[in-house]
């Protein structure tokens, strides 16, 4: 999304921004590919490290900011349930939203027919979820649904693109893709309240010590 303008000048890069207003900073080369940004008024400098677009790992993007990605759509519609698979529970879930709030994250889920448009759909089921870090695999995110009657689900969360990811269901073998449906802004503002009235902050997950199951 766009969230201004910016001008290279001698030496420095004037930034417009939607939000933070007009900006100066002096541009300094710290090496071959990382620069200092330097704001005099607060004494600031910014690190930004460069990487070429062909190489740049648009992916893990996606992975470092997963609890973000999640919250991103009003709702996840499931599209693709795999033929292989135990029967579960799960099978009849076909609509997904998180959220956060209050002292947990929150997630809601329906059983309304796939096609069904979100102002028309009725949530079934709130409970908690937890998205967690698996050690020494970066491109692995586990996420578990705490679901009175079943305990916690749990899945291995793998993103297929920016608007489609994969839950991989161990127990049963089922693999299952939803796609997001009403894009939701994040604009980060001074009061704190963006397009949604959220503020992203940086977050550490905890972390799950499990092998991956998805061959």
């Amino acid at each position: 999304i766009q969230v201004g303008f910016y001008d290279t000048l001698q030496g420095a890069v004037e930034i417009d921004h939607d939000i933070d207003g007009l900006w100066l900073l002096d541009v300094y080369a710290v090496n071959g590919n990382t620069i200092e940004l330097y704001e005099p008024r607060t004494d600031t400098s910014y690190y930004l490290e460069g990487y070429q677009r062909n190489t740049f790992d648009y992916d893990q993007v996606f992975y470092e900011n997963i609890h973000y990605f999640l919250q991103e759509y009003e709702a996840w519609e499931k599209t693709f349930t795999s033929v292989e698979g135990a029967l579960n529970e799960f099978d009849d879930e076909n609509f997904l939203q998180f959220f956060s709030g209050g002292s947990s994250d929150t997630f809601r889920s329906s059983v309304d027919g796939t096609g069904t448009p979100i102002s028309q759909l009725v949530w079934d089921y709130e409970g908690n979820y937890t998205v967690y870090d698996v050690p020494g695999d970066e491109s692995l995110k586990t996420l578990t649904l705490d679901y009175d009657y079943l305990g916690d689900d749990y899945f291995e969360l793998y993103v297929i693109d920016d608007g489609t990811i994969e839950l991989y269901h161990p127990d049963s073998g089922t693999i299952y893709e939803f796609g997001g449906q009403g894009y939701l802004q994040f604009l980060k503002s001074k009061s704190g309240k963006g397009t949604q009235a959220r503020k992203r902050v940086k977050r550490t997950l905890p972390k799950m010590h499990v092998k991956r199951q998805r061959k």
